[in-house]
């Protein structure tokens, strides 16, 4: 990033939610039983620099699962989210936590859990249409004609 986080910047008030409405979470959970479809790791922000980079580091039972890092281009001060979206199969049970920094620096971290076996992947063989050689027609040339003899007198 270009730009030198301000070293005031917080991020507090962490919330998981599987959706948001008008970016406010739904529910306010610590605990998700399987299907989960994805997860928003809600929360306040204040004294953001534009352009400073903001992480968070996303853990299933301690190992590093997912990561979000990027330059931040909202404002100073609000509300918003870092997002997990794996395949539904891949939402392991286990304790969770986000991890968020401002530049090199920890600011906050969030805790929640997965209970119970995610959906199995199924194999769902699906049509493919598959194109049939068919009989082409190749004009042939046409017979020659003879000359007609001439007479020469």
């Amino acid at each position: 990033s270009s730009a030198t986080p301000q070293a005031s910047a917080t991020i507090r008030n962490i919330r998981f939610a599987e959706a948001l409405d008008e970016g406010f979470p739904i529910g306010d959970h610590s605990e998700f039983p399987n299907p989960v479809a994805r997860m928003h790791a809600t929360f306040f922000y204040s004294h953001m620099t534009y352009g400073a980079q903001f992480i968070a580091l996303w853990f299933r039972n301690g190992e590093l699962v997912y990561y979000d890092s990027r330059p931040w281009k909202l404002g100073g001060r609000g509300l918003t989210h870092s997002l997990w979206e794996p395949a539904y199969h891949e939402w392991h049970p286990g304790e969770y936590e986000v991890q968020f920094y401002v530049g090199t620096t920890w600011k906050a971290t969030g805790r929640f859990t997965v209970t119970g076996d995610p959906p199995t992947p199924t194999f769902t063989p699906t049509s493919t249409v598959t194109r049939t050689p068919s009989l082409t027609w190749t004009p042939s040339p046409l017979p020659s004609e003879t000359p007609i003899p001439t007479s020469t007198k």
